[in-house]
């Protein structure tokens, strides 16, 4: 039974706009007796919730429900009753509806695990005087995920922003070494007003855009550079971090024990164009505030975090597998 902290009798919990009601979900565990949920049969999220102290108690004419509070839970499922032959409908939180099979509707918590199972993609940057030994290495390490019993990497973006290999060699080694990975090649066309490169931050942002389509703030993508192993558990560990402890999570920035980047698709397309950011930070002691150039999404998310007192918004990559 899910136990939260009781509110003081003259304090009545305030519901934020983004909320996630209990009381229709088919997860939702009821004492039917008094019509009180008691818990959540979605692998105890209440629990989970109740622990964020983000969860709190309601009631109607009806029921006696929990109310999820300022934050949206993406297993909410909600059975209009409504038959079309083959199943039923299906509306989640956001109200949208799809049909789901009589399978699915035997076994709702795995329909609705493998529906919200993070899509990951990954960015492989490659810049001029980078190894192409170091990018097959990773190439052939990144194929391997998908081998793995571990949750694999959806796509694979390699961003070309050198001259010195051609596009067509390229897609030979993609080819040869990522069978098992959907794959794409941006070639970088911008360049500086003087006709230079542009930098690796702003390479990158080129692929970002086309990342998730239409599903933006919902996924994570990876940014492995050339000669840099991927452990096989990366996404699975992020998936788990996500989905079953319920942590929020911008960035991962690289640390002592790995070289890669982890970024939430949402602040991507919220905070980077992969341009330099110039910002003004308070002084040494109090004195005059200062001028600082922000440059790559690892320094831009400390920046924000630090600025909106969120702490655990940007997190070293190697917390993955110490959470």
């Amino acid at each position: 039974m899910t136990e939260i902290v009781e509110q003081q009798a003259d304090s009545t919990p305030v519901i934020l706009p983004i909320h996630t009601s209990c009381k229709d979900c088919i997860f939702a565990d009821y004492d039917h007796e008094n019509e009180t949920q008691i818990g959540c049969e979605f692998n105890n999220r209440t629990e989970a919730y109740a622990k964020l102290d983000c969860l709190v108690e309601a009631e109607d004419e009806e029921k006696e429900f929990f109310v999820v509070n300022g934050r949206t839970c993406n297993a909410f499922r909600h059975l209009t009753g409504t038959f079309n032959g083959t199943g039923r409908f299906v509306k989640t939180q956001s109200g949208s509806e799809r049909t789901w099979s009589n399978i699915e509707l035997k076994f709702p918590y795995r329909a609705v695990r493998n529906e919200i199972q993070l899509k990951t993609d990954v960015l492989v940057p490659f810049e001029a005087g980078d190894s192409i030994v170091g990018l097959i290495e990773t190439l052939q390490n990144l194929n391997n995920q998908g081998e793995s019993s571990c949750q694999p990497f959806r796509r694979l973006y390699l961003v070309s922003n050198q001259d010195e290999v051609k596009p067509a060699t390229l897609v030979s080694l993609l080819n040869q070494n990522v069978p098992n990975v959907e794959w794409y090649i941006t070639n970088v066309q911008e360049r500086n007003p003087d006709g230079s490169r542009v930098g690796k931050h702003r390479a990158l942002s080129h692929a970002t855009d086309k990342i998730h389509g239409g599903e933006q703030g919902r996924n994570f993508y990876v940014v492995v550079p050339p000669g840099v192993t991927v452990p096989p558990d990366l996404c699975q560990k992020l998936d788990e971090l996500v989905n079953d402890k319920l942590e929020q999570v911008t960035v991962f920035v690289p640390d002592e024990t790995l070289d890669v980047l982890v970024v939430h698709d949402g602040f991507r397309v919220y905070a980077d164009s992969g341009k330099p950011l110039t910002v003004s930070v308070p002084g040494v002691d109090g004195g005059e505030p200062v001028t600082k150039v922000l440059n790559g999404m690892a320094e831009k998310a400390e920046f924000f975090a630090q600025a909106q007192d969120l702490p655990n918004m940007v997190r070293k990559i190697g917390s993955l597998w110490n959470s």
